[in-house]
């Protein structure tokens, strides 16, 4: 057991999946921040708009200029650039790692869902072998694969996770209530196929019982070689047909597509 461990963790493969989620991952931060930019006296600096975090609150709650703000928050996007595009991106990386912690101080928000995901995916990374350094015959040089599977580790228990929930809220869950009212209702539902198409009840419980047996599938499917490329296509499928029958962000189905570049081999 701790020989299978040490090897799990310790062993040492081809650096390319992680160059390319650091590719990723810099792109999708550029994309999930850029946006907030015109707004960020709004979201950081306004005190009845604002949901202070713990190192605000340990510090009385101030209130941080305008200007400040909108300069880390335009530094993060260039670092998240640097990280995507420089040489060297290892430089860049410490820059959105210390951007992400001052932001993610002064709201509350940002640590809930895809927002917390996206920081820890940020600080995991910074372990992996992502510099491409090349062999003299001009292959990425191979490292551990460490922050690698912690990575994939992190994408899972997403899954895992939401599969435990849905299952401990037996009631509303199980009868397929929960996913009937997200269809129909106005804050989520009523979206593309879930307006055309008026889902009814059974076809709800089907779908409850289907996306948590998709979800453990694909979370404990993902790391066996046999059933890795069935447990992408589930993903692709089950993350397609949220985003097309429900009004949610396209950042968060994004980010965990994202993550399978991490279990694709380099060949």
């Amino acid at each position: 057991m701790k020989q299978a461990l040490s090897h799990f963790f310790l062993a040492s493969a081809p650096a390319r999946p992680v160059v390319r989620f650091r590719k990723l991952l810099g792109l999708w931060t550029i994309f999930y921040w850029a946006p907030r930019l015109p707004h960020a006296t709004e979201i950081y600096a306004r005190p009845f708009l604002r949901r202070v975090g713990p190192l605000g609150q340990a510090l009385g709650s101030p209130l941080p200029p305008g200007w400040l703000v909108t300069s880390v928050m335009v530094l993060l996007v260039l670092a998240a650039g640097g990280v995507v595009w420089s040489q060297r991106p290892r430089r860049y990386h410490l820059v959105v790692i210390a951007c992400l912690i001052f932001l993610h101080s002064l709201d509350t928000m940002m640590g809930r869902a895809y927002g917390a995901i996206g920081f820890i995916a940020w600080l995991l990374l910074f372990m992996a072998p992502y510099e491409e350094v090349l062999d003299e015959d001009g292959s990425i040089r191979p490292g551990p694969v460490t922050a690698q599977r912690l990575l994939g580790l992190l994408w899972s228990s997403v899954y895992l996770f939401t599969a435990a929930a849905k299952i401990l809220e037996a009631n509303r869950w199980n009868s397929g209530r929960a996913i009937w009212r997200a269809f129909h209702g106005q804050a989520y539902g009523d979206w593309l196929v879930s307006h055309w198409v008026d889902v009814p009840l059974w076809a709800c419980q089907v779908g409850a019982w289907g996306t948590v047996i998709a979800e453990v599938f694909l979370a404990i499917g993902i790391w066996f070689p046999r059933t890795r490329r069935s447990a992408m296509v589930v993903c692709v499928l089950l993350h397609l047909t949220m985003t097309l029958n429900l009004r949610v962000s396209a950042l968060f189905p994004t980010l965990m597509l994202m993550h399978l570049v991490l279990f694709i081999p380099d060949e």
